[in-house]
Order: C-alpha cells, then sequence, then structure tokens
C-alpha cells in the first residue's frame, strides 16, 4: 500500500478512536448516579412535621420508607434528579444512592413507598407540583401519611392525590439559616412550648436556649417571609387564620396563604399580611410563658424582634 494511503488510514482510525472514546465519557457522565455534590435537603411532611427517612439507615432494596424526626441524617436526604417532563424528578437517598420507587408497578392506596437501585421505570418518576405533592408517574396517586399520622417509624404510602397537608411535601434544607427570635421588651424569646408538633400549638416567649424550639428560619416567599419553627417544621400564623385583634399566635402546616406570610420591617417587627398586625408580647409581660399575639403596629418595643 502506499505511503501516503497508509497514512490515511492511520489517521481515520485516529479519529474514529477518539470519537468512541468521547462517546464514551459522555455515556459514563450522563450515567453518573446522584452524588455527594447535589443539592441534598429533607423532605418534610406538612401536616406531621417528620421527614421522609430509610429506617435504620438501609441500603437494601425494597426497605419501606417511614416518617421520623427531622435530623441531619443522611439517610433522610433526599436530591431531586430531573428527568425528562415537566417537573418529573427521580428521588435519590444520600446514603443508600436509591431512589424512592413503589414496588411492583404498585397502583393500589395504601401501598408503602420503598427504596430501589434508580432507573428508569415510571414507578421511580414522580411529579413534584405547585402543591409540593409527589405524585408518581405510573400509579398517579401521591405520597402520603396514612391517616395524617404523626407518629415516628409511620409507613410513607402512596394515595389518591388530594389537598389534604398529610400528601404535601416540602424539600427542606436542613442547613437554612435558624436563628432565635428576640423580644427587645422582655429579653425572652419566641417559642413553641415543649416543641410541640400539634397543629394550632400556641407560641409563647421563653428563656432563650439552644432548643429547636427557639430557633426559626425566616423563608423568603412572594411579599416577605414564611417563619418556621425548626423543631415543628410548622409555620407562624394567627391561631385559625384570624384577623382579629389580639389573636394568639400559632402554629400550622406550611402552605401557601397569605395568613402566613409575614413582612420582617426595618424596625424588626413581624408583620402579618393577611391581618396587617404585628407580632407582640402583650403589656410587655416579662413572664416566661406569656403567649404571644397579633396587635396594632405601634413603635413599642414588645413588638420588636431581634432573629
Amino acid at each position: 500500500m502506499p505511503l501516503k494511503k497508509l497514512n490515511r488510514v492511520f489517521v481515520n482510525a485516529a479519529m474514529a478512536l477518539c470519537v468512541l472514546a468521547a462517546a464514551m465519557v459522555w455515556t459514563l457522565v450522563s450515567s453518573t448516579p446522584a452524588s455527594a455534590e447535589d443539592d441534598w435537603r429533607n423532605l418534610n411532611n406538612l401536616n406531621s412535621g417528620r421527614c421522609l427517612a430509610v429506617p435504620k439507615s438501609s441500603t437494601t432494596g425494597g426497605t419501606g420508607l417511614i416518617q421520623w424526626t427531622c435530623s441531619e441524617s443522611a439517610d433522610q436526604d433526599w436530591t431531586l434528579v430531573k428527568m425528562p417532563g415537566e417537573e418529573r424528578y427521580q428521588v435519590v437517598n444520600r446514603f443508600s444512592l436509591m431512589c424512592l420507587a413503589m414496588p411492583n408497578a404498585s397502583v393500589a392506596n395504601g401501598t408503602q413507598a420503598i427504596q430501589w437501585p434508580c432507573s428508569n421505570s415510571d414507578e421511580q418518576i414522580w411529579i413534584y407540583d405547585s402543591w409540593n405533592r409527589l405524585r408518581n408517574v405510573h400509579s398517579d396517586r401521591c405520597l402520603a401519611m396514612p391517616d395524617s399520622s404523626t407518629a415516628n417509624g409511620a409507613e410513607v404510602v402512596q394515595w389518591t392525590c388530594s389537598d389534604s397537608f398529610d400528601q404535601r411535601w416540602t424539600w427542606y434544607d436542613h442547613e437554612a439559616v435558624s436563628a432565635r427570635l428576640y423580644n427587645m421588651a422582655t429579653g425572652l424569646c419566641l417559642a413553641d412550648a415543649n416543641s410541640d408538633t400539634a397543629n394550632n400549638a400556641v407560641m409563647i416567649q421563653w428563656a432563650c436556649s439552644n432548643s429547636d424550639s427557639n430557633y426559626w428560619t425566616l423563608q423568603a416567599v412572594d411579599g416577605g417571609y414564611r417563619v418556621i419553627n425548626k423543631a415543628s417544621g410548622k409555620c407562624l400564623t394567627p391561631l385559625n387564620s384570624s384577623t382579629a385583634l389580639g389573636a394568639k399566635a400559632a402554629q400550622a402546616p406550611c402552605g401557601f396563604g397569605n395568613d402566613q406570610v409575614w413582612i420582617h420591617d426595618s424596625w424588626d417587627r413581624l408583620r402579618n399580611v393577611r391581618s396587617d398586625y404585628c407580632l407582640a408580647i402583650p403589656s410587655s409581660n416579662p413572664t416566661a410563658g406569656t403567649e404571644a399575639i397579633q396587635w396594632t403596629c405601634t413603635d413599642n418595643v414588645n413588638e420588636q424582634w431581634l432573629w
């Protein structure tokens, strides 16, 4: 074979090998599973205030999933991996690197969700909608807590989708900034008494401490902030969404109503968007255990909260 022709053969072969190598690298990169660099967060149930968890940090495929008190444990950390289609995701656990799935492609109400090695199967793909529901693409049912259970260890199941808070899951960043809300008049802090997770539990002032019940996250939303208690995972709101002067401050599952939106102004007041009243300690009462209320906004220091 002439030398020039032989050179062309070698050049063509080398180019083909380069193309093949590039394709192999792309395949490896695009199929790489979720890793430590991904955005890992808790999935917090809005009714119970507890988090989606893999029991005992299991790495076994088929392990049934539960809810548990939220923590920084990797078995409660999940990342949403975008899949083709609008708002479609795989939900991957940080510890096991397995995916949230419905076993045997079940479409039955009450079937417990599991973790399973990730694939492109529809029973592992979820639509995360504007109501914070996770709807399974295969079954068209939503991830839920049966009977609105608030118990640690309760099985997480699929159920016919509804507007129930037990089907709503906030992809919550446990590393978000949280701090105490310190009342300038009394020197006490806004607290969730006894770290109560009950809906409508009334908030009080208490001696400032390192308890999660004293810590609050200001989550930016349209028009202001949701004020979320670290212990309960629930949102500060006037009791029963009241607009009445003197209504008690309480907690409720975080939702989309403006009764849970507060403006944190330049005077360190928290003004409720719906009622247009400010969070206050009545009469600047210095007693620990005094219930917080909403009141006409003034320049009084009993309405000023250092975050």
